[in-house]
């Protein structure tokens, strides 16, 4: 790269001059969108809600989902495929919210909020068991401090001196007395000096066992990056007591990758990273030793050690206990799953997983308490009770099954509750509402002998969330609750062993959501938010289903600009995300999402205020056996694409002349491959995809054939092997420093390398330190003011093709 180019890039998105492509005036500067849509990137979100101490109140947080480019641009270590700021001990993307509010069930308004700062940017919010208090993570250039709140009095306090460590774990968790927290304190001290001078080579050897691994991001390179992982990602646990913030360190330091309480808090359960660390896999993917230790940090048992786990074939888990906890309804009583196979997906076995059980003081053997033909994927302990809630995974029919079990029996079988197939939106039975236990652990609710699950209730016409009633006892399955399509309301809490009184989020077409509380037919309000923004509401947004011209049912979501007068046939975008699907009958499980107020999710509905039809999230369906589907990939997509515009030309809402094709990721390499395949569109807009799928050669998405056993799936999803054939203007946007694996950076820099050495017209926004997802300020609404100018220029103001 040319000094100039380089000091370009360094100021912001890189425009490049095209040959044969109309001048435009080019900028070192950040664009700028039209007005509207600035107000539109400016707009708050809605707040999540979530119920706190047993339904006694809701939390309110305010995602920040937008920030600048000043705080992009701190450095940032990338080490075992973890972003650190090394100046905050904290992940460079660690979810962070604008504001937090706590609001009890009774009361008509929060009783205590606070807001971020630029020097205290508010995280994780957890309240105690009690509703006394509540423990924030506040993030800052000096490091990420613990405040207390006092929910009684109001009054806050940061624990001085103290610094958390939450690059592995959530930094903290309340005791069972709800007067203590567990804390990852950080260690602090200078970090390790990397030498100037390397001591030797790099050497990576092959033992010759296969290792499939898919690619990855950020891996540890030598032993000056397992030093800086190790200063970094360990800790030493403490006990903070919440009412004198005194700070109690116990226990050896070490990179701790999550600790659980026992019921009683006279135990911990932990799971600690350990060397020799591995330069092909994450840090998921380390050493790991889950140890039992007691209350003081002494170690009472090694429960389980492994070597790490790496690449592991379809089907296969870790040998050893997996998914251990604590049951919720004993003191100290640890259960896990263990595959009785090794691990193995195709061995054949009688029995493939157990469940094993040991309580304290936690010596001999685990006593096994159930045997499963299938592989167990998961336990959900029950709040209060020995009920245990587990799924089994049949990969040949992509079938689940989940049973309830009665751990303390002494016969313990698996009940089935239900079965439900990969994909099957339209029967899908929903997931158990969960509540926080004392001393921390997540588990289903439990009252009056019964479990309750929230599900979205899909169909056709739209979403009918849904609560149903679980009888733990006699499995009798009952519906409770049942939305209307308006206007729509989701569950967030049960408040009673019945669930007569329920705390909803509620919304409509024209009504932003707010939090109600339902008491059988009496109801409350709790919140009065306003529409966040009303610049939105002049667009016309509508549902609109069709068929593909196999018969499979498809739909999209159809945005028109404000003032839209029917029957006027305008430029069109065509935004759409490809999906896998075993059968028609799944993939035609179409469902209209328009029924609450809209908030933009992504930026293809804000080009309808450019004067644009929009068909966004265009069901882009392929169907086929998962295990070969992608060998008819270009057949369906092409397919898709020439359904929705026919729809949509039949709509008399889109001139067939003037149609760009768009997607984000996955739906990026769609765009560039219908780009390449069809003489549909008159311009694309590709988004930190991945276009060459030899650089993926070990599987992507759903594919799990590797490159070599499927060359020319491969190859027909690569649009780079067809740049080429691509004769439409292609505007390719990606994050300089995208993390997510398989879309690097480097996809969308080949990839207009090879459209500009074939003389294609095309243009590549590089967005500075941007991950996959787009979080500064400047870069959205550069990408916005870039996708107005790429449309104008080659879609709005085409002409006809010759015919």
């Amino acid at each position: 790269m040319s000094a100039v180019r380089r000091a370009l890039a360094a100021c912001g998105a890189l425009a490049l001059a095209l040959p044969g492509a109309p001048a435009r005036a080019q900028s070192p500067a950040y664009e700028r969108a039209p007005e509207a849509m600035r107000r539109i990137l400016d707009a708050a979100p809605a707040p999540e809600v979530y119920g706190y101490a047993n339904g006694a109140g809701i939390s309110l947080v305010w995602p920040e989902r937008v920030s600048s480019i000043a705080l992009q641009s701190r450095p940032s270590l990338r080490l075992a495929g973890l972003r650190i700021d090394p100046r905050s001990n904290a992940l460079r993307r660690a979810p962070t919210f604008s504001r937090i509010a706590l609001q009890r069930i009774d009361a008509a308004a929060p009783f205590f909020a606070l807001a971020s700062t630029p020097a205290r940017r508010l995280a994780l919010l957890r309240v105690n068991a009690r509703g006394t208090r509540a423990a924030i993570e506040l993030i800052g250039d000096d490091g990420v401090r613990l405040m207390i709140a006092d929910l009684g009095t109001r009054r806050t306090a940061v624990v001085p001196g103290l610094r958390l460590n939450p690059v592995l774990a959530e930094p903290f968790t309340w005791m069972p007395d709800g007067a203590h927290l567990l804390v990852h304190a950080a260690l602090g001290g200078a970090p390790p000096v990397r030498a100037s001078v390397p001591s030797g080579p790099v050497v990576e050897e092959s033992s010759g066992g296969a290792a499939p691994e898919r690619t990855h991001q950020d891996l540890l390179r030598d032993a000056g990056d397992e030093a800086a992982f190790e200063h970094y990602a360990a800790s030493r646990l403490a006990y903070v007591d919440a009412a004198t913030l005194r700070v109690a360190a116990f226990g050896p330091s070490a990179p701790i990758e999550q600790v659980r309480v026992a019921p009683d808090g006279r135990y911990l359960l932990i799971d600690v990273l350990h060397r020799p660390y591995r330069h092909d896999v994450s840090a998921a993917g380390f050493p790991r030793r889950t140890e039992i230790r007691d209350a003081r940090g002494a170690l009472v048992r090694v429960l389980a050690d492994n070597g790490g786990t790496g690449a592991l074939p379809g089907g296969a888990v870790a040998d050893g206990p997996r998914n251990v906890k604590w049951r919720p309804n004993e003191p100290a009583t640890l259960d896990w799953l263990d595959a009785l196979d090794g691990g193995a997906p195709f061995a054949m076995f009688q029995a493939r997983d157990a469940i094993e059980s040991l309580a304290a003081p936690f010596r001999g053997a685990p006593r096994e308490v159930v045997r499963s033909e299938k592989r167990l994927m998961t336990i959900v302990r029950v709040d209060g009770s020995p009920v245990e809630l587990v799924a089994d995974y049949d990969p040949a029919t992509r079938e689940r099954t989940t049973y309830a079990l009665d751990a303390s029996a002494p016969r313990a079988a698996l009940r089935p509750l239900w079965t439900h197939r990969d994909g099957s939106r339209y029967d899908d039975p929903g997931l158990f509402a969960s509540k926080r236990t004392a001393n921390g652990e997540v588990v289903a609710y439990q009252a009056g002998g019964a479990v309750f699950l929230f599900g979205e209730g899909i169909a056709r016409e739209g979403s009918r969330p849904f609560v149903d009633r679980l009888d733990l006892r006699t499995l009798e399955r009952r519906r409770i609750f049942r939305s209307e399509l308006q206007p729509l309301e989701t569950p967030v809490a049960v408040l009673d062993a019945q669930g007569a009184r329920l705390v909803l989020a509620r919304s409509s077409r024209t009504e932003p959501m707010n939090v109600v509380v339902r008491d059988g037919a009496r109801e409350r309000a709790l919140t009065a938010f306003a529409d966040p923004a009303p610049e939105l509401r002049g667009i016309v947004r509508r549902f609109v289903s069709y068929k593909r011209s196999d018969g499979v049912d498809c739909s999209f979501t159809l945005y028109l600009p404000p003032g839209y007068r029917e029957g006027t046939k305008l430029p069109t975008l065509l935004w759409a995300y490809p999906r896998e699907y075993a059968n028609a009958g799944l993939a035609g499980q179409i469902s209209d999402d328009a029924q609450s107020l809209w908030t933009p999710r992504g930026f293809a509905p804000l080009m309808a205020l450019a004067g644009y039809a929009v068909l966004d999230d265009v069901a882009t369906p392929v169907v086929g056996d998962p295990r070969t589907a992608n060998d008819n990939y270009l057949r369906q997509v092409t397919d898709d694409a020439e359904s929705a515009i026919r729809e949509a030309v039949a709509l008399g809402v889109t001139d067939p002349d003037r149609v760009a094709v768009g997607g984000y990721s996955y739906g990026a390499a769609m765009a560039a491959n219908l780009l390449a395949h069809t003489q549909l569109f008159r311009a694309g807009i590709a988004m930190s995809g991945a276009y060459n799928r030899t650089l993926t050669p070990f599987g992507f998405q759903n594919e799990t054939r590797t490159y070599w056993q499927a060359p020319q799936a491969y190859a027909s999803l690569s649009a780079f092997d067809a740049a080429d054939r691509i004769a439409d203007p292609l505007l390719l946007i990606h994050g300089a420093d995208d993390d997510n694996d398989g879309t690097f950076p480097m996809q969308s820099e080949r990839m207009f390398a090879a459209l500009r050495g074939n003389g294609r017209v095309a243009r590549l926004v590089m967005l500075p330190h941007e991950e996959h997802e787009y979080a500064a300020r400047e870069s959205l609404e550069t990408v916005v003011a870039e996708m107005v100018n790429w449309l104008d220029r080659f879609v709005k103001a085409a002409k006809p093709r010759p015919s």
